[in-house]
């Protein structure tokens, strides 16, 4: 259902996205809207392509990103989620570096333990991220790991293909899908035992 959200103002840019606070007209309550260009769909197959992604807001867990609402407008389309500071994982583990500090143990363990409870939810929904990597988790207020963007990994694969493959984070692909080869879930996994490894040694896995 498309809303008339009333603009706040940029909340933060990805490589292929604009963030966007927005807020509610009628709760007043704050989001933010994850906007990608939408040109590339033909008008004949949106509405089966947002009937398909629409799925995803009924997606509810404590460790993902939830998903209000997802509509096409002027040839943007417009995810609207959670409202959410930018603090991702990468950011955290830069904070660390930079004072010279290894991530302990324990928080590292937690971290991946809450990551791999979203993951297994979104798995058990059908969904495979195919895009995990320390960006698309955003750490809350309370040091929780939420998994996030596995709505526009959706997108990207299935409209934006030659997008998708340029924006892909080459640093934590599965061998399967570096190949072009059929994937599944096991995809994630792969990409979750990268993030392991850099949470313990600062270092991307491969390059």
């Amino acid at each position: 259902m498309e809303i008339k959200y009333i603009s706040r103002g940029r909340h933060g840019k990805t490589n292929y996205s604009e963030l966007l606070k927005i807020r509610h007209p009628v709760n007043k309550k704050d989001y933010i809207a994850n906007v990608l260009s939408a040109a590339e769909i033909p008008p004949k197959d949106r509405e089966a392509e947002l009937n398909e992604l629409m799925k995803l807001c009924n997606l509810s867990h404590d460790n993902i990103i939830k998903h209000e609402n997802i509509y096409i407008d002027q040839d943007q389309c417009n995810i609207v989620m959670e409202f959410f500071e930018i603090n991702d994982l990468t950011k955290v583990m830069k904070k660390y570096e930079k004072d010279h500090k290894v991530i302990p143990e324990t928080e590292i363990l937690k971290h991946i333990k809450d990551i791999t409870k979203g993951l297994q939810y979104l798995h058990s929904n059908n969904v495979i991220h195919r895009n995990l990597n320390p960006d698309n988790i955003i750490i809350d207020s309370k040091g929780t790991p939420k998994v996030t963007n596995f709505a526009i990994s959706k997108i990207l694969k299935d409209i934006h293909s030659k997008s998708y493959k340029i924006l892909q984070n080459y640093g934590y692909m599965s061998p399967e899908v570096l190949k072009g080869e059929p994937f599944d879930s096991s995809a994630d996994i792969w990409s979750l035992g990268c993030i392991l490894y850099q949470l313990c040694t600062f270092k991307v896995t491969f390059r």
